[in-house]
């Protein structure tokens, strides 16, 4: 085997491991995503009725509702957990356009 055919398989080697990694790192995002949504809606039912429901939902519920995902309807640019996946997407090559 020459050098340059050994080159390539270990090129071709580490882009498997980084989006094997990759994928790992999207599916523990996934599930921490669906964690803190689990952790909102529990939250969000435990104060219905509450004298504090409105301050609970202004200086807590809204900032995790940012945190979870794109789409929360704030406007807001804070980081949140769709644009830390399209971050490791976009370092190993991919996104989804591709």
């Amino acid at each position: 085997m020459d050098i340059k055919k050994i080159a390539e398989n270990v090129v071709k080697k580490a882009y498997e491991d980084i989006s094997e990694t990759l994928d790992e790192r999207i599916e523990m995002l996934d599930n921490a995503q669906e964690k803190l949504q689990e952790a909102f809606d529990a939250v969000e039912e435990a104060i219905k009725g509450s004298s504090s429901e409105s301050n609970i939902k202004a200086y807590f519920l809204d900032h995790l509702k940012i945190m979870i995902a794109e789409g929360h309807g704030y406007l807001s640019n804070d980081l949140n957990i769709d644009k830390i996946k399209k971050t490791l997407q976009e370092e190993s090559g991919e996104s989804d356009e591709d």
